[in-house]
């Protein structure tokens, strides 16, 4: 009897060896079947520098395989025209979410020639320098949100179109 549960217990481990190989050779066909399955993306059609607005134009379809392929690929150009480039991009590199400025960046809210910069309220430090006679400022305020699931702050105008002062700032000469 005791021969017997050996003999079965012997069976047993020998089932379970082959299930496991046969398991894992199926595995490794259908994970390099993914990886080498071509998909579509979205292509630069040429040489972009960062700060460009897609047109149609600049993107196209292609067929390419899957290995490599950035986090967040596009696979429609509607996913991409109208977006701004945060970096340069080379003909035929695949387009990623990461590749673009954010929807509600201030970048988009400035028109050409204008700048923006961030001056924080904590520095004890005076904008007497920053500005001269003819600039236009306009002032926003960033709030931090409580439900981050709506995002993680907004940003609304405070004043618009203040011209700065014809004189100059305490301590300067005119």
């Amino acid at each position: 009897m005791r021969f017997a549960v050996i003999i079965l217990v012997m069976l047993g481990l020998l089932a379970a060896g082959a299930a496991a190989i046969l398991f894992q050779g199926l595995s490794i066909r259908f994970t390099q079947q993914d990886k080498t399955a071509d998909v579509t993306v979205i292509v630069a059609q040429a040489d972009l520098p960062a700060r460009t607005r897609l047109a149609s134009e600049h993107v196209q379809v292609e067929t390419v395989p899957n290995m490599g392929l950035p986090q967040a690929y596009f696979t429609s150009p509607a996913q991409a025209v109208g977006k701004i480039l945060k970096v340069a991009v080379v003909k035929g590199q695949p387009l990623a979410a990461s590749s673009f400025l954010p929807e509600t960046a201030v970048d988009d809210l400035l028109r050409p020639g204008m700048l923006a910069f961030q001056i924080s309220l904590a520095r004890r430090s005076t904008v007497a320098d920053l500005l001269y006679p003819g600039c236009i400022v306009d002032v926003f305020a960033t709030f931090p949100l409580q439900d981050r699931k709506k995002g993680e702050a907004v940003t609304t105008p405070l004043l618009q179109n203040i011209p700065a002062p014809e004189h100059p700032g305490p301590g300067r000469a005119g």
